[in-house]
């Protein structure tokens, strides 16, 4: 079962916490999809970062785009149906629906149907004074950079912070 993560998972470290069998993770990108931070993580972290624990924040989500010009990158990777299974448990806040996947370096060529986690309840604010929430933005920062200089870039500038590009906020902030 092909799966394509887009926040935390990218990080190696964080996806493998939870399904140390996934396998042929390759970079990616999904059509007609825009990536923000305003998923309300009311349990925040259950089962990873336990010096943090059980404290909410904002993660990452996606959600149609009007445009489907637009892109979100991330990584597919392969998994058997138990591991789906604790993934979907810790993506409790999210529903799974299928797309398309491109191959992020080659972008003609489509890696097939792939399960995708869209979040259900985009009200969350990103609270730039949060300890755990700068815990979560740095995992997803470090995934992104896993990949390479050109997958860390697109990421950047393709997700939002309360309406921000979030390669502004790091600009502004001197966040990195």
């Amino acid at each position: 079962m092909l799966v394509f993560g887009y926040g935390s998972l990218i990080n190696s470290s964080s996806l493998w916490s939870t399904v140390p069998n996934a396998f042929d993770l390759k970079p990616a990108f999904i059509k007609g999809y825009m990536r923000d931070f305003s998923v309300h993580a009311s349990l925040g972290f259950t089962d990873t970062n336990l010096d943090m624990p059980v404290i909410p924040f904002c993660a990452l989500g996606i959600k149609k785009a009007a445009k489907n010009k637009d892109i979100v990158n991330g990584i597919v990777f392969d998994l058997n149906k138990n591991d789906l299974e604790k993934l979907k448990h810790r993506e409790i806040d999210y529903s799974l629906e299928i797309t398309t996947a491109y191959d992020f370096f080659n972008p003609w060529k489509s890696i097939g149907k792939v399960y995708v986690f869209i979040s259900n309840n985009n009200s969350g604010i990103f609270d730039i004074n949060s300890k755990v929430q700068k815990r979560y933005l740095d995992i997803c920062l470090s995934g992104a950079k896993e990949y390479g200089e050109n997958f860390y870039d697109t990421f950047i500038n393709t997700t939002y912070l309360n309406n921000q590009k979030l390669s502004d906020f790091i600009k502004i902030t001197k966040y990195s």
